[in-house]
């Protein structure tokens, strides 16, 4: 009888880590504000190569675009947009072949976030976790720390450089000459 290994924790394969700067990342929300906030959180995380899509539909003409030769490396999409919402776009995706990791941001409640994880899962993406809005840095870089494998995304001295995240929020609002929404003050916005 040959001589048959069981997988051990030391032998069971890790999907690869990348460092922040190098991933490519595919936002996806239809509202501009929420957009350019994660936009911005994201590069405050290290993140430089990020395409923004305001709906579905944009999503998936990025993703082809990119193809398989140079695939994003991570999809941050919001659930609740008009036409194709984030359950039906997480299909078309993993149709055309999207399988690489996925973070979900919602305004919706706990339950919905916990449906669209199992969907997520079930259609193949690498799901690194769900952030109910409003978004903060230090939830985004929580979950950038599995794809990048690095104890800590949050670069020295963010909150020194930035401020509070309140005030990341509200200088962003300004610079979009938009008042800035309710829960701003408590470090990011919700929708």
């Amino acid at each position: 009888m040959p001589n048959q290994r069981k997988p051990t924790r030391a032998t069971v394969e890790r999907p690869a880590t990348k460092p922040a700067a190098t991933l490519k990342v595919l936002v996806v929300d239809d509202d501009p504000f929420q957009l350019e906030f994660i936009a911005d959180t994201l590069r405050g995380l290290g993140v430089v190569d990020i395409t923004l899509a305001g709906d579905s539909a944009q999503a998936l003409q990025a993703q082809t675009r990119a193809g398989a030769a140079a695939p994003f490396d991570l999809l941050v999409s919001d659930l609740y947009m008009p036409g194709k919402d984030g359950f039906q776009m997480m299909g078309d995706l993993a149709d055309a072949g999207y399988r690489q990791a996925l973070i979900i941001v919602s305004g919706q409640d706990a339950k919905v976030l916990h449906s669209a994880s199992l969907v997520a899962q079930l259609r193949r993406f690498r799901l690194l976790g769900t952030i109910q809005k409003p978004v903060t840095a230090e939830a985004m870089a929580e979950l950038l720390r599995k794809l990048t494998g690095s104890r800590s995304v949050l670069p020295g001295g963010l909150a020194a450089r930035r401020g509070a995240a309140g005030e990341t929020t509200l200088a962003l609002a300004a610079r979009r000459g938009r008042r800035c929404p309710v829960g701003a003050h408590s470090g990011a916005v919700g929708r």
